[in-house]
């Protein structure tokens, strides 16, 4: 059981609370894949997952976040072993274990979900908790499983099907599972049309854009034109022709900036796992265990602006002689950007949004238990890869000025050629470009767009090797039972890289960083005990703690003490306190970027600049946790409630120096480089451990069934979340920041974070043997409101309607255990639509609320 190494047949409960989560809760939720029920879970925050309106990151994973501590606070594992984590970061820079590629989800038994610390037993991410999938080891048969979900608006499909075989003999069994993902990419116009254009997800970094001539700015001439929305509706699919693609706001052309922007991407995958154990004898078994994932992506975010603020005047300076420059003078073109994801007279261009991405397990181990004794021997030795590759393109702002004066092109020689003549072409600036045709002088030649925006590919990879050994037994009665006892060794080498192609390492990019080649890798022994002692048949205590040493500075003991209490048959009292840690993702430690940011005003010289930045890995502290738990069980006559208060304090959390800081606090850093004027040239922000957060709350579910008569059962369950205090701080000695309710959306440290979320399900199971059932799940999230922009203080509050009916022996096997399972269920009956930001890019907040709206899903599985 997840929360405790002994395995010698205590029965107690545990001190640290511990949700199970059985195989007919996730195929009952009406969720196609593990990831989309992972981000329904109340015990979740912030949960990353494959929704891209507003990733600035090139993960498409999902992930557990347990208490909004972060991806990597959250320690995944597959039958009690550690999992790899993806290559490719999420949004804080920080990779993370995605659940979605682990396995075919009919492959998953049940999930565990330890909901404390526990770097005592398992190690550093046991941070806010452990999640341990347990598959389906002893499944005979051959089971088919399908699942088809439908949005209303914009037509978008989920569709899965998988299979799992399994067969059991007097010594030993296999079970081989595979699934089928295939998701379609839904838009924000198709489901917010009516907000795109009434609350203002716009931007002037647009295409039509706006020109400075001598009279001052003025929007292009095609802004607002009709003939560029029903372009944009033809050859996109995300643009439904509702809402113009443009509009005029003064002196400046307004792009209605979410046209077009997908909220999720265009999937598909492939899981499969195969996991087999023999008895070589009756005190000795084996077992070993392979799994694949194989994911492709497609992105629908908008194209990298061509004329970003850092972009120099004179390289976007558009001569006379440009073909689209009908005013007669020299203009410069301002906050330009690639509309449909390239250029619409050349077609849609699937560069800038690809990832690929591969996964590979392996796991083998053995469990000795000499004659017939309750001491137990594990073994197990795993080794997993996690591979991306991501394609996207940029702006390259030499090729860009070249291009405005006709130098433009793969082949173009500007010392020998002639501007818009031979392989010298012209790149049009103006939306004319998206009306012309081939052979018009207004159009823009594919190769010239291509040279001006060369794909930029990253390969990336991690590696994870672990070895572990734990053996348990129970050592001498206690008035209470047997004092159990365990003790464990691990060996963990992990690794990883990054290689990007020779054209991602040129420094004139108008929008992305530079890039460049990175790896690293660590490795770390560590060990641990643990002792259960049943001081009496009412009360047990527990304590454990474990060292892990990854050399250098990352080193880290941490203990664990629990109590549990029955003071009478049907109530259970818990307490825990412990210690965890968190080491930092290998690309944290070893990545490096170069960019650019932005500087208000520079206490040197007084004036506001634009300086180059190096974000830097390097060695840091282990990020430190102090937790505890106090709860309750209790459970009578079909009636359960359980209550949970936690409470942890995670200090020393790495993050990039942040650069404005750095120069408003410390002017004069040796990291700051100045040139001769004292102009800040050049910003060096290493990883620190400089953030924190404490954070409590409250957790708690009520239960309760009943037989209705012989034919019908009522069960009635509610699970609950409340975030009483979620407070960080971005820097050491910073000021307290207010997390709960808010997006955090600038932070470095916390994600968004409602302070209530909750699910709450009534089902019916009737007729004979309870062959049908009817449930209903109303879930609650409260509103969580943008510092940034103003927002729609309101709670998201949806209803999901599940249906299902099984059939026995429908085919007619004639087996006794075959049976067949119909599922229809509406997502969102009611069609609410989640909490607006008024005035952002990103209409709602993807991270807290899911924008799909009403969804129908049929399903059917049958054992055969």
């Amino acid at each position: 059981m997840t929360g405790s190494r002994i395995s010698t047949g205590l029965d107690t409960p545990l001190s640290s609370p511990l949700e199970l989560v059985s195989r007919d809760e996730l195929t009952g939720a009406n969720r196609a894949t593990i990831g989309q029920f992972v981000i329904t879970s109340t015990l979740n925050s912030g949960s990353f997952h494959n929704n891209e309106q507003s990733s600035q990151s090139d993960s498409t994973a999902t992930a557990f976040n347990l208490r909004g501590l972060g991806v990597r606070s959250t320690l995944v594992l597959i039958n009690g072993q550690r999992q790899v984590d993806t290559p490719e970061p999420g949004k804080k820079n920080i990779t993370m274990v995605d659940v979605n590629s682990l396995m075919p989800s009919i492959m998953v038994q049940r999930l565990e979900i330890l909901k404390d610390g526990a770097a005592a037993l398992y190690g550093s991410e046991a941070v806010a908790g452990v999640v341990n999938f347990i598959t389906r080891d002893k499944f005979e048969g051959f089971e088919i499983d399908s699942n088809w979900q439908r949005a209303q608006f914009g037509g978008k499909d989920d569709v899965s099907a998988q299979a799992i075989w399994g067969m059991q003999g007097d010594r030993g069994g296999v079970v081989t599972a595979i699934e089928f993902q295939k998701r379609d990419p839904n838009f924000l116009d198709n489901r917010f049309s009516d907000r795109i254009f009434n609350y203002g997800a716009t931007s002037s970094f647009s295409t039509p854009g706006s020109f400075i001539t001598s009279a001052g700015r003025v929007p292009d001439p095609l802004c607002g034109s009709p003939a560029l929305d029903n372009l944009a509706a033809d050859l996109y699919p995300g643009v439904t022709g509702e809402n113009p693609v443009s509009i005029i706001d003064g002196d400046r052309c307004i792009r209605i900036f979410a046209q077009g922007r997908g909220y999720n991407s265009k999937e598909t995958r492939l899981n499969a796992m195969m996991r087999a154990h023999y008895d070589v004898s009756d005190s000795f078994e084996t077992h070993f265990e392979a799994g694949v994932s194989r994911g492709r992506f497609q992105r629908f975010t908008q194209a990298v602006p061509t004329a970003f603020p850092r972009t120099s005047r004179a390289a976007s300076t558009v001569p006379v002689s440009n073909p689209g420059n009908v005013f007669g003078e020299e203009v410069v073109a301002t906050f330009q950007r690639g509309i449909l994801n390239g250029n619409p007279s050349v077609g849609l261009r699937e560069g800038p949004g690809q990832l690929e991405t591969d996964y590979f397990r392996l796991n083998s181990g053995f469990d000795y238990r000499p004659f017939e004794s309750n001491f137990l021997l594990e073994g197990d030795v795993t080794w997993a890869t996690s591979d991306s590759l991501v394609k996207r393109s940029d702006v390259v702002e030499e090729r860009w000025a070249a291009a405005l004066n006709g130098y433009g092109g793969p082949d173009c020689d500007p010392a020998a050629g002639m501007p818009g003549v031979g392989a010298c072409g012209y790149f049009n600036p103006f939306a004319s470009a998206f009306l012309a045709s081939p052979g018009d002088p207004e159009y823009n030649d594919p190769e010239v767009v291509k040279w001006l925006s060369p794909e930029l590919v990253q390969d990336g990879r991690t590696e994870l090797f672990t070895a572990e050994l734990v053996a348990s037994t129970p050592l001498f009665e206690l008035p209470g039972g047997m004092l159990g006892a365990a003790v464990g060794f691990q060996y963990r080498d992990e690794s990883w890289r990054r290689y990007v192609s020779e054209i991602s390492k040129y420094p004139g990019f108008v929008f992305q960083g530079r890039e460049v080649d990175a790896e690293g890798d660590r490795d770390a022994i560590s060990a641990f005990f643990e002792l259960r002692a049943p001081i009496l048949e009412s009360l047990e205590l527990s304590v454990a703690g474990r060292y892990e040493d990854f050399g250098g500075r990352l080193n880290s003991f941490d203990p664990k003490v629990g109590v549990v209490w029955q003071p009478v048959d049907d109530l259970t009292l818990r307490a825990s306190w412990g210690t965890a840690f968190r080491t930092p993702s290998l690309n944290q430690v070893y990545g490096t970027r170069i960019g650019a940011v932005n500087v208000t005003v520079d206490p040197v010289t007084g004036e506001q600049d634009t300086v180059q930045s190096i974000e830097q890995g390097g060695d840091v502290d282990p990020e430190e946790s102090t937790s505890y738990n106090i709860g309750a069980d209790y459970n009578w006559n079909g009636f359960s409630f359980t209550a949970d208060f936690w409470n942890y304090d995670f200090t020393g959390i790495a993050i990039q120096l942040d650069p404005e800081l750095l120069i408003q606090n410390d002017p004069t850093s040796p990291l700051i480089l100045r040139d001769g004027t004292g102009r800040p040239i050049q910003i060096t922000l290493p990883i620190i451990n400089a953030s924190s957060v404490k954070t409590n709350g409250v957790d708690f579910k009520l239960g309760y069934e009943t037989d209705l008569g012989d034919w019908a059962q009522l069960s009635l369950k509610t699970s609950t979340s409340f975030v009483n205090k979620y407070e960080y701080q971005e820097e050491l000695n910073g000021p307290l920041i207010d997390g709960v309710g808010y997006r955090n959306e600038t932070s470095g440290v916390a994600e968004p974070l409602p302070r209530w979320r909750g699910n709450y399900t009534a089902a019916l199971n009737f007729g004979p043997n309870y062959n049908y059932r009817a449930a209903v799940t109303t879930r609650l999230v409260s509103t969580v409101v943008d510092r940034q922009n103003e927002s729609v203080d309101d709670n998201f509050v949806t209803v999901d309607l599940a249906l299902s009916a099984t059939l026995e022996n429908l085919l007619g096997s004639g087996s006794p255990d075959s049976n067949t399972v119909v599922r229809f269920g509406v997502n969102n009956l009611f069609n609410e639509a989640p909490p607006l930001i008024i005035g952002s890019l990103f209409t709602f907040d993807e991270r807290s609320y899911d924008g799909t709206g009403r969804q129908f899903v049929l399903g059917l599985t049958h054992k055969f």
